[in-house]
């Protein structure tokens, strides 16, 4: 049941661009607040409007962000239905 759930959970995390975080002790939370807190520091939102108002077909569009610097990660979904 355990493993169902995790497995869950880290479908969901991965459909929405978020992270799954597995905590094995009660001491394991302060680093992980730590953690989520400077994630959240540098966090940025990036938008996207198609220029013609006919591409709302309803199809699968992937998102591919490309990062010019080793040093950062882009966490995002993997894309979004056109609706």
């Amino acid at each position: 049941m355990y493993a169902a759930a995790r497995t869950r959970l880290q479908l969901l995390a991965s459909r929405t661009g978020g992270r799954l975080h597995e905590i094995r002790r009660l001491d394991d939370l302060s680093r992980l607040y730590a953690q989520v807190a400077a994630d959240l520091r540098s966090l940025y939102s990036i938008a996207y409007q198609p220029p013609n108002s006919s591409s709302h077909d309803g199809r699968w569009r992937e998102i591919r962000v490309e990062i010019a610097r080793a040093d950062l990660v882009a966490s995002t979904k993997p894309g979004y239905f056109a609706r």
